[in-house]
């Protein structure tokens, strides 16, 4: 699957990594929802930023 993360704060630029990760198992009673595209809150960018 496509994701994209951060593993430190800063500017986006400069921490956000873009790559594929490894679909997990489905466990018991679970299902998996395909995600064509998410809102991005303000106060999360600030939280990225530090």
């Amino acid at each position: 699957m496509r994701a994209v993360w951060y593993e430190q704060v800063g500017a986006a630029k400069t921490v956000l990594s873009i790559g594929d990760l490894d679909l997990p198992e489905l466990g018991s009673g679970q299902v998996r929802v395909k995600v064509f595209a998410s809102g991005i809150n303000p106060s999360d960018v600030k939280q990225r930023s530090g």
